[in-house]
């Protein structure tokens, strides 16, 4: 431990006092660990986990809306904005006009959920069965769950 005072050699011996100010330092820094074990510590923000499913069926005809799900794991302290990728299949005509490409869909505060919908179109031409698609693309404030992608089949009338 460091003493308040010191015998030197200097032409003789002489007592050195530290000032008023380095003992008050040195009573700090012996504090100091002690603070530290004390001190609340901050917690940890756990960043949410998004994940994407599509509707409460399988299949939708078109015309029909298709409803995308986004589940955060734990819910966002402030609203999460998510970018997701709307698609179809490449010989598919289902997608209303506008409805493909990026969107994003915002899981509001405190909240696990939040829901979207993509419109189809019901067109007179036959066609067979395809598919809507969204995928989560990554973004600020969120990870990738391992349900990143969703589809929704769609029958033609």
């Amino acid at each position: 431990m460091v003493g308040l005072s010191a015998r030197v050699r200097w032409g003789g011996w002489k007592t050195l006092r530290l000032p008023p100010l380095a003992r008050a330092a040195r009573s700090l820094l012996l504090l100091l660990p002690l603070l530290i074990v004390l001190a609340p510590k901050a917690e940890a923000q756990t960043v949410p986990e998004v994940e994407i499913t599509a509707g409460s069926s399988w299949y939708v005809y078109e015309g029909d809306a298709v409803t995308f799900t986004l589940k955060a794991t734990p819910a966002p302290t402030a609203d999460l904005p998510v970018t997701v990728h709307i698609s179809e299949g490449v010989l598919d005509d289902y997608l209303d006009s506008g409805e493909g490409g990026h969107r994003v869909v915002t899981i509001s505060a405190n909240q696990n959920t939040a829901s979207f919908t993509v419109n189809t179109v019901d067109t007179p031409a036959a066609e067979a069965p395809g598919g809507v698609y969204a995928v989560v693309n990554a973004g600020t404030g969120y990870t990738i769950g391992n349900d990143s992608s969703a589809e929704m089949t769609v029958f033609d009338q």
